[in-house]
């Protein structure tokens, strides 16, 4: 598997039963937010399809501005999470500017070293307000057509809250492509990944837009190959179901946040960005950190 050098720049939820909405993080819990946004260089968007291009019409199209505009809204969220995990973030500007913008509030960031100037590889970046001891990062060995060359991966990295080990993970799988085995054999790479680099941490848990349909038969390939996981979604939380933007039916979740060895947490849909800057909507959960 290719692995590149990571670039780390340092600049009482007890369970669905009880969870009351996930406005307040105790000390005791770990705030997590996940969100495909969907910012590309210009040069891409200027290559978009005419259907592509009436399909994300009303989203900013200046990445920079929309950068600092998304920051805006993440540092006015109400749920204040603790660390932030977000994926296509593919414009290295935007990614500078949210840096630049977020640092007083997270001040640590990780993501893969860039390998052009304006292309971020993976497009997965992590915030966090507590210090990332440790980073890393792997490139998928199968993909298809853009996916392929855009060097999709996952991403993990480890922190510290109130003396507990924490490994998080985000990915971002294949989107469509006519091979349906790559998605599972993806999986099967993040499943292997989450063992070598978080196995001797109690809490982990993998967030990220997994491009399978939580009403779909493939739904059940997230637990079968990614070992140990739970889907920590509660339908009563939100009044918004659907995390794909644009789709047609009804609970569309693509994006998840999954936890691994019945630790205790919950996540919803939240919109904090609006459908001007983020191109999904996003996913917000509390863990629990109690022994």
């Amino acid at each position: 598997m290719k692995r590149l050098i990571p670039c780390i720049v340092l600049v009482a939820c007890a369970g669905p039963e009880d969870f009351d909405g996930c406005e307040h993080i105790a000390a005791s819990e770990l705030g997590v937010y996940s969100n495909n946004v969907g910012i590309f260089p210009q040069y891409l968007v200027d290559l978009y399809s005419d259907s592509l291009k009436e399909k994300k019409k009303d989203l900013v199209q200046d990445e920079e501005e929309r950068a600092a505009l998304y920051a805006e809204a993440l540092l006015d969220f109400e749920r204040d999470p603790d660390i932030l995990l977000l994926q296509e973030i593919w414009s290295i500007p935007a990614r500078d500017v949210l840096i630049a913008e977020l640092a007083g509030k997270y001040p640590h960031v990780a993501h893969p070293e860039a390998v052009s100037d304006s292309l971020q590889p993976s497009g997965l970046v992590v915030f966090s307000k507590y210090r990332l001891t440790d980073f890393d990062y792997e490139v998928f060995n199968r993909g298809e057509g853009v996916d392929l060359v855009s060097q999709k991966g996952i991403v993990g990295v480890k922190l510290k809250k109130e003396g507990r080990s924490i490994a998080a993970f985000v990915t971002h799988l294949q989107a469509g492509g006519e091979d349906k085995d790559i998605r599972p054999d993806q999986m099967a790479e993040s499943s292997e990944f989450i063992r070598d680099f978080g196995g001797g941490d109690r809490v982990r848990f993998l967030v990220g837009d997994l491009n399978t349909n939580s009403n779909g038969d493939a739904y059940a390939d997230i637990f079968d190959i990614l070992e140990g996981s739970e889907d920590t979604y509660v339908a009563k939380c939100s009044a918004l179901k659907s995390t794909a933007r644009y789709a047609d039916e009804p609970e569309k979740r693509l994006d998840y946040m999954l936890t691994f060895d019945d630790v205790d947490a919950v996540s919803t849909i939240v919109d904090p960005g609006g459908y001007t800057l983020a191109d999904h909507l996003a996913v917000s959960g509390v863990i629990s950190l109690e022994e």
